[in-house]
């Protein structure tokens, strides 16, 4: 149990083991692998998706495909094809810029605590974490229920939008503690300029939160340029205001729609901070999200999803 290991360590493992998938959805997602080719795609490095969807190397041999980092990393039938390097992309000058900007800004910040770990270098971005990402379980929720109130991440991230405007970077807050910095474009559509190559006919992606995007079009015309339709939630997983549905309602939308013969389908699988989240597009193009709040699933209607 959670509260009967007082020690630090313990309970940031035990906080993991929390955040791992629900068998029933692992067993799941399994038996829709028999029919359909599913991938995952993360903002995390592959170490943490592991974390959470299995056991060591056991994940990338789970799923088709395995993009990591927002599919900077891929894998695919359990190798590794891909790795791209945010260095690279940015450049050693003004990664350094943005680095520096990052720690003279948290120098100033006053919290009720402090720990380590303020910017974590990954493949495909940098997570900047005003409190540092080695801070406890309470100490983590300290922090979530301050930057509701004074909306540190918010600032932090509007001052780097002012700074960096024009320098070809995104900024995405998720989860508790921290918020993501890449380049424009290597958000989790990134995988899709690698799935253009696969040749699906459909594309499924299943995630726990929808916001406005528009969807490039890929090279030879494959994608079409639709955007998401907006839904509004209360928070991460929280769908008030979508249709409420079941985890076999999904699986008996699948059997309807099964690929005809000749034709190949892939579903993604997005994971997001503390869940682990599925959804579909149907061949209308409505979408069907689930998110898991308080460890209750939930679905809805949640908006557009190109295909090709």
């Amino acid at each position: 149990m959670c509260e009967q290991l007082p020690h630090p360590a313990h309970r940031s493992r035990c906080e993991r083991r929390e955040k791992k998938i629900e068998p029933e959805v692992d067993k799941f997602l399994q038996e829709l692998r028999e029919r359909v080719q599913i991938g995952v795609v993360g903002g995390s490095d592959y170490s943490k998706i592991a974390e959470q969807l299995g056991e060591g190397d056991e994940v990338i041999d789970k799923f088709d495909y395995v993009f990591a980092e927002n599919g900077t990393v891929q894998y695919k039938n359990g190798q590794l094809v891909a790795k791209q390097a945010i260095q690279n992309h940015l450049g050693e000058e003004l990664l350094q810029e943005l680095i520096n900007f990052c720690l003279n800004y948290m120098a100033l910040l006053k919290l009720p605590k402090k720990r380590g770990t303020f910017i974590e270098f990954r493949n495909g971005m940098l997570n900047i974490s005003p409190i540092g990402r080695s801070c406890t379980l309470e100490e983590r929720i300290e922090f979530s229920e301050l930057d509701k109130k004074e909306r540190i991440r918010e600032k932090f991230v509007a001052a780097l939008q002012r700074e960096f405007a024009g320098k070809g970077l995104r900024f995405s807050r998720g989860g508790m503690i921290s918020f993501d910095v890449f380049p424009e474009g290597w958000d989790k559509r990134y995988c899709l300029d690698i799935l253009n190559d696969e040749q699906f006919d459909t594309i499924h992606f299943f995630g726990n939160e929808t916001t406005p995007v528009s969807i490039p079009r890929g090279g030879g015309g494959h994608f079409s340029p639709l955007g998401w339709q907006p839904v509004r939630g209360e928070g991460r997983g929280s769908f008030s205001s979508y249709m409420g549905l079941h985890l076999n309602s999904l699986w008996n939308w699948y059997q309807a729609r099964l690929p005809s013969s000749g034709e190949r389908e892939v579903s993604l699988v997005q994971m997001r901070a503390c869940n682990c989240t599925i959804a579909g597009c149907s061949p209308s193009r409505t979408c069907i999200s689930r998110g898991e709040c308080c460890k209750k699933w939930c679905w809805g209607i949640s908006g557009w999803l190109s295909s090709f």
